[in-house]
């Protein structure tokens, strides 16, 4: 899997329908002393979908918020990004290998990245829910 991934000015980020993803909800953030960064990214489609052949690839982009929480420490969150969502085999390299990539660009006392993702749970499926639509737990 090969993303190229690289920092963009706030203003610049993509429009969307997902608040938490603008630059508006950045400047919001901002008023409350939480740091954000933007990033644009692009992965051959073959990456993120399963049979997907060819050599088109998707460009997107993504706010990460970043919060103080001591005077040693930060933490960064992606809310609701990234907005696509790849096939469910390749969504932990995916997120794996940005994570890798945007580490270079966190404060070197970052201590975590978290995202909260805009995807259909593995947890939503049929298999783990009964005949009324209500979730059963996990399979053991």
């Amino acid at each position: 899997m090969n993303i190229e991934v690289l920092k963009k000015e706030i203003s610049e980020v993509y429009q969307t329908p997902i608040l938490h993803q603008t630059a508006f909800w950045s400047e919001v953030k901002s008023n409350l002393g939480v740091k954000s960064k933007a990033f644009e990214f692009k992965i051959r489609n073959s990456d993120l979908y399963t049979n997907t052949g060819g050599r088109s690839y998707t460009v997107s982009d993504f706010l990460v918020l970043i919060q103080q929480l001591s005077k040693e420490s930060t933490i960064a969150y992606v809310p609701y990004g990234p907005e696509i969502e790849p096939s469910e085999e390749n969504q932990g390299r995916f997120l794996e290998e940005l994570s890798e990539i945007v580490r270079s660009y966190l404060p070197s006392n970052c201590i975590a990245l978290r995202y909260d993702l805009n995807w259909q749970s593995h947890w939503g499926k049929d298999d783990f829910c009964d005949d009324e639509g209500k979730w059963m737990g996990p399979s053991t």
